[in-house]
């Protein structure tokens, strides 16, 4: 009797089994395939990160396609312009026969633009799906664009500033490798990076780079970067952000309830006529000069009125750091 039952068993075991497969079997269908005549034309990138110097004039955009057999245009639309910084957004990607990409030089209007501040275009392809339904890439993309040069990290130093602490703290000065646009090697652009943030005031993000020209023979007359216009060329167009400069830093203040962010404002530079005791002053290879610069801290209130944050130190209640910076010599162009 018990094994009439195990015998049963099995064959009821073995016919779901069967049964599964064909059921299966029955509900197979094929992957769908791409239309012939799809173009499959994508954005190869989703996001394009674009910085570009002051001196250009233009950005490139490309499009990919999959079907190249003949020449063809794709048209586009823009989702996104921040500001209006392109004056003329693209409309279409032009494809030659057999090419397989199309670039466009996008033009910009700098006068649009501010410096280190970020704009943003979104260009879409005219569709609303793929119309190859494998191909790669992106029906969108965003390209995330910024005027600004090129920094490199090249001196140590330390600096001196009342508002961030008593005693000397560390800073890096950089310079722009790229900035020289007349190539006259007269003039070089340096910068604390995110001074409230590398001084160690804050570990919050802020904008306050602190940026300005100095001669290379002797590497005196500061000028801001704002104030060089005479070697800014294109960049004189440009609007800079001289007031509201983000910080990163924020403040207990008597009747708000939440702490305030401080904003920067009215930057001065100006060269020191104190003598430097370095020892460093005996290498013939280097010049020591030693740089002060005085600006202001505020903070809106309730109704977004500017309000001092004053320095109770100073009469004037302005802020000032001072540094001495290591130069290495430049051989100045004749």
């Amino acid at each position: 009797m018990k094994m009439n039952k195990l015998y049963m068993g099995l064959l009821f075991t073995s016919a779901s089994v069967f049964c599964g497969c064909s059921e299966y079997e029955d509900t197979e269908t094929q992957s769908p395939q791409p239309d012939a005549e799809a173009i499959g034309a994508n954005f190869p990138s989703e996001v394009i990160n674009s910085t570009v110097t002051p001196d250009s004039i233009s950005f490139d955009v490309m499009m990919n396609r999959i079907n190249a057999e003949s020449a063809t245009s794709i048209n586009v639309k823009t989702i996104q312009n921040t500001s209006d910084f392109v004056s003329n957004p693209p409309t279409k990607f032009d494809f030659a026969a057999e090419k397989t990409s199309s670039t466009i030089s996008v033009k910009y209007d700098i006068t649009k633009c501010t410096f280190q501040e970020r704009d943003t275009l979104v260009l879409k392809i005219d569709a609303e799906s793929k119309d190859h339904i494998y191909g790669a890439g992106y029906l969108q993309t965003l390209v995330d664009f910024g005027v600004d040069y090129e920094w490199k990290d090249s001196i140590n130093t330390t600096a001196k500033d009342n508002f961030i602490s008593d005693a000397s703290f560390p800073i890096k000065i950089q310079f722009a490798t790229n900035f020289d646009k007349k190539k006259k090697k007269t003039r070089s652009l340096i910068r604390i990076q995110d001074y409230f943030k590398t001084s160690g005031k804050t570990t919050s993000a802020g904008a306050a780079h602190i940026q300005f020209t100095v001669d290379n023979d002797g590497r005196k007359n500061p000028k801001l970067i704002w104030d060089d216009t005479d070697n800014l060329g294109a960049n004189g167009s440009m609007n800079f952000n001289k007031k509201d400069i983000e910080t990163g830093v924020s403040v207990e203040v008597e009747g708000y309830k939440e702490p305030v962010k401080l904003l920067m404002k009215d930057l001065k530079v100006s060269k020191e006529n104190t003598p430097s005791t370095n020892a460093e002053d005996n290498k013939p290879e280097t010049v020591n000069v030693t740089y002060k610069v005085e600006y202001t801290l505020y903070y809106k209130d309730k109704d977004g009125n500017p309000v001092d944050y004053k320095n109770p130190k100073t009469s004037d209640g302005k802020y000032s750091t001072t540094f001495t910076v290591n130069f290495p010599k430049v051989e100045t162009e004749k």
